[in-house]
């Protein structure tokens, strides 16, 4: 998006130049004018940020705000831009749009929540996700509020609180919340084990699971900022709500993890 809008507008700019019968000296400062604006924009975009966070409420939200829903969804956006990271969904019209869902996915990178936010915009989706990610300076605050949750893995007490919290937030039609079973990322992009337990948030919301797999994620790190990464984000299937009510989240697990294994392999 950013990148897209950027090579349209050094060419118009180039382009304008050369029409004028600029000169290079005039066509470089011009250009060089451009640039200027749109690293302004971006920290614009970072001081709405710091605005943002310093007087959005920390307590517990009863309803999701337009306004830092948006400021989350774009400010995930302007992050994956700027980190070179690009998605393409497959599937995407097997998602429900008549109710909430939990998306379940396998874990390579900490790109993965980001890109599928960014990916499936057009829904409400929220995150649960380590406790340090809502510390972070400026972005912590922000997703809080806009339900995200953080979960203690090391505690199944907390832990249980946490999926408990994700299943009301889908049940009362707050928004849809996505978990990766395998409660870590995978240092070498193969499927770990699932912690099957996170399956209760759709069991106890009494809705669907939306599978997806992504691709590609791991490699941001290693190629930014040499090379642009292009990522993939297929959902697999839906699993209907009266499927997930009927069967263990051990079963549900297996179904899970057999899916994507083929999708991905080992």
């Amino acid at each position: 998006m950013i990148y897209i809008f950027l090579v349209v507008s050094f060419l118009a700019a180039l382009a304008s130049g050369l029409f004028a019968g600029w000169q290079g000296t005039e066509l470089f400062r011009a250009l060089g004018v451009f640039f200027g604006v749109l690293v302004g924009l971006i920290l614009l975009f970072v001081l709405l940020l710091a605005l943002v966070s310093l007087f959005v409420s920390r307590k517990e939200p009863e309803k999701r705000s337009p306004f830092v829903h948006f400021v989350t969804v774009w400010g995930i956006g302007l992050i994956t831009q700027v980190m070179l990271t690009f998605i393409k969904v497959e599937g995407a019209e097997k998602i429900p749009t008549d109710g909430r869902w939990l998306f379940v996915g396998n874990h390579r990178s900490s790109f993965d929540p980001l890109l599928t936010v960014w990916a499936l915009r057009k829904h409400e989706l929220a995150f649960v996700a380590k406790p340090p990610v809502f510390k972070i300076p400026l972005i912590g605050p922000i997703i809080y509020r806009d339900f995200y949750l953080p979960i203690d893995r090391e505690d199944n007490r907390e832990a249980l609180k946490t999926i408990l919290k994700a299943a009301e937030y889908i049940k009362t039609d707050k928004t849809s919340m996505g978990i990766y079973p395998e409660g870590r990322r995978s240092a070498d992009a193969t499927l770990l084990p699932f912690r099957n337990g996170a399956l209760k948030i759709a069991q106890r919301a009494k809705v669907p699971i939306v599978l997806g797999a992504i691709e590609g994620t791991e490699r941001t790190f290693h190629r930014f900022p040499l090379s642009p990464v292009r990522a993939k984000l297929t959902i697999l299937t839906v699993i209907p709500a009266e499927e997930v009510a009927s069967h263990s989240t051990a079963e549900l697990g297996d179904r899970c993890r057999e899916l994507l294994l083929a999708k991905l392999g080992k």
